[in-house]
């Protein structure tokens, strides 16, 4: 959106379309969500009540993408920009 957030299930259906061999579990992550959280690169927002949560993320503004590993493989801000 204009702010900077992102649907979780659009980022991951660019990740896959873009980065088909990206697995969060190759870094250590349950899955997407978690991954997001674990890298600190991004602030994650949870809309909606119970199971029926959507997720949204958003770059961070302080974070600094070039020092995380992950980040050499996946361009983030830009993934996050078009989803």
């Amino acid at each position: 959106d204009k702010e900077g957030w992102a649907y979780l299930g659009k980022v991951g259906e660019k990740i896959k379309k873009d980065y088909p061999d990206f697995s969060p579990s190759k870094y250590g992550s349950l899955n997407l969500r978690h991954f997001c959280q674990d890298t600190e690169l991004f602030d994650v927002r949870k809309e909606g009540l119970g199971m029926f949560k959507s997720i949204y993320l958003k770059v961070k503004e302080n974070g600094n993408t070039s020092t995380n590993e992950s980040s050499n493989r996946i361009p983030t801000k830009e993934i996050i920009e078009s989803a």
